[in-house]
């Protein structure tokens, strides 16, 4: 991500870990202030929040730089997502 958007302040990026409102979210320890393990259906409060208490280190300039280089990633199609699901069961498996 950081060699796309082309800047590596660690203020800039957020990782939000999403799981549906039917997971059940045991002993979830996450250690950093920049990763968030949550359900689904709070992730607008936690981006409104996180919002809310970043630095502003971006113009609007910047930001719409930015915005266009991470568009062309938004937009997956369903050989894209099952390609990634596959990779995911793939480290899974050679994990054990």
């Amino acid at each position: 991500m950081k060699s796309v958007v082309g800047n590596d302040n660690a203020d800039l990026y957020k990782s939000y870990i999403i799981f549906s409102e039917r997971c059940t979210l045991k002993n979830i320890k996450v250690t950093s202030k920049n990763v968030k393990v949550i359900k689904r259906n709070s992730l607008l409060k936690h981006i409104k929040k996180d919002l809310l208490e970043s630095l502003k280190v971006l113009n609007e300039e910047q930001i719409d730089g930015i915005y266009e280089k991470l568009g062309k990633y938004c937009l997956a199609d369903d050989k894209l997502k099952q390609a990634h699901i596959n990779e995911i069961k793939l480290k899974k498996v050679n994990k054990f």
